[in-house]
């Protein structure tokens, strides 16, 4: 038996609304104004999502796109000190392990793998260049988009679903996250879905089957990225805060089944990534206090989450000023409830995290991803309980804020992996594919990461690479037997030395050895695929032999 809507929860009354309780789907797609809306948005989200595919890709989504070709494990257990003479880009789709692979083959890191299995599809479809990746993620971001304005537009009017819309679309932190090649714009996209299904039952009433759809939407969103937990959290605290007993139970059988299944599903790789549990997140830690570094980081990104603010006491006041408007509209109006908890939710189990773990994920905006889809539907729709002409001002206004922040520096990939692909390709096309490149790895400054970048660059793979951790006389004999002139292509960074002088640590092994020409250098980056304090290619040779 159905439970009838509840008038005194709800916004004014919509045309979809009254569809709605004729039994009528109440998403209010079936007029020509909504489509036209709503086809509005997705334009201008699409067409700015397009321009920002193109950006560099940092490391972190280079190794998304090894994982999507099942070759994610093989640059972490890359040999050092040995010849690897015909290696594989590990990116490419070229000799790709079959696109199953990228639901196990990855390690050293704890990661769901629905992202990496539906990229890969979604890469053989469509071609696996970089711009074809980050479009998958603005595909993603536009559906997300999407379902937020049909979600408005069940509680409120027209005018109100559209500058929610406009205000994502145009919102310069979620293009960003909406064309990383990351799990983020699928983590919004599932949690968009999810919100659609929470006002559809604020609006129409709870249904059986509509309460299993919600907890099982609960699957993929747990099999999407370990930072869904906050969604789904939300998901079950509304319901059980918000539909009559016999719902809570169905809820809660679903999201059980759900868990499960998600369980079952990855179990076989996260058993085996349960030793990486933490690793690689050193820099994650931090010795200050949870309340003075963490926890204003954590309550500043409500507004964050629309645009870029540089200034963190700005950006509390402006979030204090927003989750005061949301929870105030939610005494006004419970049926606010989902986007409210959508929003406040995932950032506070994000804090929780931190305060137990000493930890500072809250610096990073991307990991709050998922509260983006409520961000600015529950602030909008809470002012627009107390007035209707308020929530449209405060949208407008939320719509133009965002397009300001476009013109602001973005904060997505790397500028660098483009200048290294742009200054080294060009002096390494001056030698044939035989003569061998050859990575100092030195203090962790260069390694197993930079097989992974350097795989990535046009004209690098395939070319005999060697990993060179400890230079000794018998390593440097098997280079030289490999270089068909008797040259190598050095890739160091700091190496030091004259433009045409070996450094001391080289010559020390082999006095022969000198500098063909000056070292073409990447400048020093940051987080980025180029690390500090800079890349250097230096062109080697071996004195002739007798």
């Amino acid at each position: 038996m159905d439970v009838p809507p509840r008038p005194a929860d709800r916004l004014e009354p919509t045309a979809a609304d009254a569809a709605a309780s004729r039994g009528r789907c109440s998403v209010a797609c079936s007029r020509w104004p909504d489509l036209a809306a709503a086809s509005a948005c997705a334009v201008v989200a699409l067409a700015l999502r397009w321009h920002a595919a193109g950006h560099g890709l940092s490391m972190d989504e280079l190794w998304h796109l090894a994982m999507s070709t099942g070759r994610a494990s093989d640059f972490i257990g890359w040999p050092a000190d040995v010849l690897v003479t015909e290696p594989t880009a590990l990116t490419s789709l070229d000799a790709a392990a079959p696109p199953l692979a990228a639901w196990d083959r990855f390690k050293a890191v704890l990661h769901p793998p629905l992202y990496m299995l539906t990229l890969r599809l979604w890469r053989e479809i469509c071609g696996g260049g970089d711009w074809q990746a980050a479009m998958y993620s603005a595909v993603a971001g536009v559906v997300a988009i999407l379902f937020v304005f049909f979600a408005v537009r069940m509680q409120a009017s027209l005018p109100l679903a559209t500058v929610v819309g406009l205000a994502m679309a145009l919102s310069p932190v979620q293009i960003d996250l909406g064309t990383e090649v990351r799990s983020y714009a699928l983590l919004m996209a599932l949690s968009a879905c999810a919100a659609w299904q929470m006002v559809r039952i604020e609006t129409r009433g709870a249904t059986t089957s509509g309460v299993w759809w919600l907890g099982l939407m609960l699957c993929p969103l747990m099999l999407t990225h370990y930072f869904a937990a906050g969604t789904c959290l939300a998901v079950v605290l509304w319901g059980m805060l918000r539909l009559a007993g016999r719902f809570r139970g169905h809820l809660l059988a679903a999201t059980a089944v759900a868990a499960v299944a998600s369980a079952v599903l990855w179990l076989p790789q996260g058993i085996a990534q349960l030793a990486d549990l933490g690793a690689g997140d050193d820099y994650l830690k931090t010795s200050a206090p949870f309340w003075r570094h963490a926890l204003p980081s954590g309550l500043a990104l409500p507004l964050r989450l629309l645009v870029y603010v540089p200034s963190r006491k700005l950006a509390l006041l402006g979030s204090a000023a927003i989750v005061a408007v949301a929870i105030a509209g939610l005494r006004r109006r419970p049926a606010l409830m989902p986007w409210v908890f959508l929003l406040v939710v995932p950032i506070l189990s994000i804090l929780a995290l931190d305060a137990l773990r000493g930890t500072q994920n809250t610096i990073f905006l991307r990991y709050a991803a998922a509260a983006a889809v409520a961000m600015p539907a529950a602030p909008v729709l809470a002012a627009a309980s107390r007035r209707p002409s308020a929530g449209l001002v405060l949208g407008s206004a939320f719509t133009l804020l965002a397009a300001a922040g476009l013109g602001a520096p973005r904060d997505i990939g790397s500028p660098y992996f483009s200048h290294m692909a742009a200054a080294f390709v060009p002096a390494i096309a001056a030698s044939g594919r035989e003569t061998p490149i050859v990575l100092r790895d030195t203090e962790k400054v260069l390694g197993k990461y930079s097989i992974l970048e350097l795989s990535h660059v046009p004209g690098f793979f395939p070319r005999p690479v060697m990993l060179l951790r400890h230079p000794r006389p018998d390593v440097l004999r098997t280079i030289r037997d490999t270089a068909p002139d008797g040259t190598f292509w050095l890739v160091t960074s700091g190496m030091g030395g004259g433009a045409d002088t070996a450094p001391d640590w080289l010559r020390s092994i082999d006095p022969s050895l000198r500098i063909v020409r000056p070292a073409v250098t990447v400048p020093s980056g940051g987080w980025g695929v180029c690390p500090r304090p800079g890349m250097e290619l230096w062109l080697v040779a071996f004195a002739p032999a007798e």
